[in-house]
């Protein structure tokens, strides 16, 4: 009787150790959850304060026009200002921001970055919601295992980052693949991920092979698929079909598709070229997660065929792209770096992870504690390489066509240029690239200024000038005093009666007592006056 007494009270006890056991054990992992969400918040935030409020690309400046065009309910056209791709999210969901008073760098840099953070946030929460506490503590810490460089090529208000940002909400796909609802999911985010940015098919590709897999024998699942695409896709149609209608908006336009195997099997020697700063913890190989994958799905095909498929078929795919010409155009600086097409690297690591830890034979304490360990060291080491790594990339400032400058340099600029207007009652300033001062150089002060400065006078540059409806109106206008940006040929001056240089450098001319609309003059001053130069 004592004896059955006793082992009843051994069970309860151990029953309780059990519980209590279990219990501390999900709050341990939850506080290294917690502690790689601190990780990631001040890892992203120290590089913005350090790089991001501070500095700014040229292409940048057409954002922050249109996110002041958006703020003031004006939509000129669908994609970026002059081009027949990338639509501005960025610009648009600053609005906010900017209404509230902050600066533009400070603005765009935010709303880019909390895109760029989105996918890992929701990929992880989803996964924490259906106790995949281990796998959700991986993808969160992936950000803050990615190099600086990462950092910095994510935080560019460009476009990059939008495909990427909805594809964190493709977890639910991933864990229940044979739902309707998730069929939907997936065909709406998949459609607008790829109309964002195609960047994220590196994601999307391999998702859509294992929801195919899992569902290929359900004829609803083609069908629902699709009723949620299309309407996605329709609005890519339909921003396309404005260019066609109105071909002189696309002064920049995407080149003709063009795939060559030659192109992937000379790239394969050279995969850094394409995947740079990709890598988490072993930085100077971004080429690495691929293989880690491809290696996932080796293993894989002994437990999950359709899993093991996906992830080699997306390696597959990733490599693949390689051999796009659009791939191709990297010039050899961060700032426009063929790795943008491929930032969903990192997250198609996350997707792999999540697939092999089921057969993983470690508890989820004996892995959660050393990845911990090792964001707390990289996200140290982070913290010192912000300033040189930032130095290395903005060495020089001017490239074939993207500039990079800082904020505070490009307001002094548009100050200096504001007192010389003012001084001489300026309504409109022309600038005039030449071989000193390219385009992109140009461009900070052509869309920048009149955002920074208020009262400033009206600007174009003459040639490739992105705002449309800019450079058609200006073509047409007469402006009593206008100044020339750039160097010009004074012996063109001739016929003009008021006219006096008033800086040389950069030279700057003002013409004064002007009656003729700013087309005609620049034909007489032979000026070129157009679009683009071809």
């Amino acid at each position: 009787m004592n004896q059955g007494r006793r082992h009843k009270a051994e069970g309860i006890r151990d029953g309780i150790k059990e519980k209590f056991g279990a219990l501390a054990s999900h709050f341990s992992l939850v506080f290294c959850l917690l502690l790689s969400a601190l990780c990631l918040i001040l890892d992203r935030w120290l590089f913005l304060n350090q790089y991001s409020f501070q500095w700014v690309c040229s292409d940048q400046m057409i954002f922050w026009q249109g996110a002041h065009d958006y703020m003031h309910g004006i939509f000129h056209e669908p994609y970026f200002y002059g081009q027949n791709y990338n639509f501005m999210l960025e610009a648009l969901l600053a609005v906010p921001m900017l209404a509230g008073g902050l600066p533009y760098a400070t603005a765009m840099a935010l709303t880019t970055s909390l895109l760029a953070l989105l996918p890992f946030i929701v990929f992880s929460l989803i996964l924490y919601r259906r106790s995949y506490i281990v796998e959700a503590l991986f993808v969160l810490s992936l950000p803050v295992l990615l190099p600086v460089d990462y950092e910095l090529l994510s935080s560019l208000t460009r476009g990059f980052v939008t495909g990427l940002a909805v594809c964190g909400f493709l977890a639910y796909c991933l864990i229940s693949p044979g739902l309707k609802r998730n069929w939907i999911l997936f065909g709406g985010i998949s459609a607008l991920a790829f109309i964002l940015n195609p960047n994220s098919l590196v994601v999307v590709f391999p998702v859509a092979v294992f929801i195919f897999l899992s569902n290929y024998r359900q004829p609803a699942f083609y069908l629902w698929t699709l009723v949620a695409a299309l309407p996605v896709l329709s609005i890519e149609y339909f921003a396309k079909l404005f260019y066609i209608r109105h071909p002189a908006y696309n002064v920049g336009g995407m080149w003709a598709f063009d795939f060559r195997f030659a192109r992937v099997f000379h790239n394969l020697g050279h995969l850094d070229d394409f995947f740079a700063y990709l890598s988490p913890v072993i930085w100077f190989w971004g080429w690495f997660p691929l293989v880690i994958i491809l290696l996932c799905g080796i293993w894989l095909m002994r437990y999950d065929w359709r899993k093991a498929a996906s992830l080699i078929a997306g390696v597959i795919f990733a490599i693949a792209l390689t051999g796009i010409n659009k791939v191709n155009d990297s010039l050899g600086t961060i700032f426009l770096h063929s790795s943008r097409m491929f930032l969903g690297l990192p997250l198609f690591l996350g997707l792999a992870f999540l697939f092999v830890r089921k057969y993983m034979k470690i508890s989820d304490e004996r892995f959660a504690k050393p990845l911990m360990l090792i964001t707390l060291v990289v996200f140290t080491i982070k913290v010192s390489l912000y300033k040189p790594v930032i130095q290395y990339h903005t060495k020089k400032e001017n490239f074939e066509a993207v500039a990079v400058r800082k904020v505070d340099s490009v307001k002094k600029d548009c100050d200096d240029l504001y007192e010389i207007a003012k001084k001489n009652d300026i309504g409109l300033v022309v600038f005039l690239p030449d071989y000193r001062y390219n385009i992109p150089s140009l461009e900070y002060s052509n869309y920048g200024c009149p955002l920074l400065i208020r009262h400033f006078p009206h600007t174009v540059i003459n040639v490739y000038e992105k705002r449309t409806w800019v450079f058609e109106y200006e073509k047409q206008a007469v402006y009593k005093n206008i100044l020339l940006y750039g160097e010009v040929y004074l012996e063109n001056f001739k016929d003009i009666g008021n006219w006096e240089l008033v800086c040389g450098d950069p030279v700057m001319t003002v013409i004064r007592d002007n009656h003729l609309k700013t087309g005609e003059l620049l034909e007489k001053l032979k000026i070129i006056y157009k679009r683009n130069l071809y």
